[in-house]
């Protein structure tokens, strides 16, 4: 199944618009859309993958505690 995909208007920067266009005319990505998503999607695999090692070395801290 695919996702609902909802448009919406963003504000970047000139630097930010930059690196993304120099990136659409190199083809990495095929629009502009594309590296926003991208990018978002990478940041939260970053976070989820964080939190999960968060969690797995609070419980080992919690484990060294009571053994």
């Amino acid at each position: 199944a695919t996702k609902r995909k909802v448009q919406m208007s963003i504000t970047l920067n000139d630097d930010q618009i930059a690196w993304i266009d120099k990136h659409v005319n190199e083809n990495r990505f095929a629009t502009r859309s594309h590296a926003v998503v991208y990018a978002l999607s990478h940041l939260m695999r970053e976070e989820e993958t964080s939190q999960q090692q968060g969690n797995f070395e609070g419980l080992l801290l919690l484990l060294r505690h009571f053994s």
